[in-house]
């Protein structure tokens, strides 16, 4: 891929291979290097807008590979007079990057108080639904203890409420407050309600490749959303999964077996090499579809198990079995609470498994 050729627009949507994202923080850090030198270099705020506003369709539509413009990253670095000038000169405002922040909560987690109480007054969305990926802008204020900030996003947020209420009376169609920048396609989260039951774990860089393949085929990669966590969290899940497991005969069942000889305590402590994650997950899944299919057989030997007449009569009044299996199945589980291996098994099953 000679990504050296390629556009903003044909970039962000490949985010996550090493070459594109190289290629675009390369051009994005170069273009606010350039913006950087050419602020100070100018001493009246007017003649720096001027030159900014020449140069805006160079960098309206930079983007880093977690989708940061340059006002995210005048905001991260504290350059207050870059950000407001770019603003004046027409960089979008309310522009969200890969994890769901606006120059806004940067400021806000900067302590920069000029900078956001300017946005704030410049249009910045303060509204807590513009911001269901992170932390709106209010709770980032009460976090930092910013009393004079979160009285003034509180005024703001009331006023706009009041103007929205009140206007909202003239037309049939319910308005929305929803802020839109012309620069950016966001996939519309609100409307696609499968997106709901994909949720994609993944630290920044994930979060950002999910979201760029979301907006770039949306037809496709609609229906998965972000998620916040980490490869790593997994991992450690799993190291405790397997050490509950392990009294109950995980690494006996896994070793002699299973004959994985590669998965033992050693690689769960070093999860993270000679590819052991894999191997431990993989092998935990296994362990743990074992352990279900062995419940779901001492079930059906018990006496609990539903006979063929229940089963047919459940099939008749509901279409399935299910509502006749799941009584029977939790008075079974009633049943056998004396018995203290059973307990630790089917805690395993009920409790364990789903997580990992």
């Amino acid at each position: 891929m000679q990504v050296e050729r390629l556009s903003w627009s044909e970039l962000v949507p490949h985010i996550g291979i090493e070459e594109v994202n190289d290629e675009l923080d390369k051009r994005t850090t170069r273009i606010f290097d350039d913006l950087r030198q050419v602020a100070s270099v100018c001493n009246e705020d007017g003649t720096l807008i001027v030159r900014l506003k020449a140069r805006k369709n160079e960098f309206i539509l930079a983007r880093d590979q977690y989708l940061r413009t340059v006002l995210h990253l005048a905001a991260g670095i504290g350059h207050t007079r870059l950000l407001k000038c770019l603003v004046h000169a027409g960089a979008p405002i309310n522009v969200r990057d890969g994890i769901g922040q606006t120059a806004l909560t940067i400021s806000l987690h900067k302590n920069n108080d000029a900078a956001s109480v300017f946005l704030i007054g410049s249009g910045a969305c303060v509204q807590e639904y513009y911001y269901e990926n992170t932390v709106s802008p209010l709770a980032i204020a009460k976090l930092h203890k910013n009393d004079d900030i979160v009285e003034f996003l509180e005024k703001r947020i009331g006023d706009e409420k009041r103007v929205l209420d009140h206007v909202s009376k003239f037309f049939p169609k319910k308005i929305s407050g929803s802020p839109v920048d012309m620069n950016v396609d966001h996939v519309n989260h609100k409307e696609n309600f499968s997106r709901a039951l994909n949720i994609n774990i993944g630290d920044q860089k994930n979060t950002v490749t999910v979201i760029g393949c979301a907006n770039a085929c949306p037809d496709i990669y609609g229906c998965h959303t972000p998620g916040t966590g980490d490869f790593h969290n997994r991992g450690y899940l799993n190291e405790t999964v397997a050490r509950i497991g392990g009294q109950g005969g995980f690494w006996h069942v896994v070793e002699n077996v299973m004959k994985r000889p590669t998965v033992n305590p050693t690689s769960f402590k070093q999860k993270f090499k000679d590819n052991n994650y894999n191997n431990n997950e993989e092998a935990l899944y296994d362990y743990e579809d074992g352990l279900s299919i062995a419940m779901i057989k001492e079930f059906e030997k018990s006496s609990f198990f539903p006979s063929k007449s229940d089963l047919a009569s459940c099939l008749l009044k509901t279409g399935n079995h299910n509502n006749v299996l799941l009584s029977k199945f939790k008075e079974w589980q009633e049943s056998s609470k004396g018995d203290a291996i059973f307990n630790y098994q089917v805690n395993l099953v009920n409790d364990l498994i789903p997580l990992s």
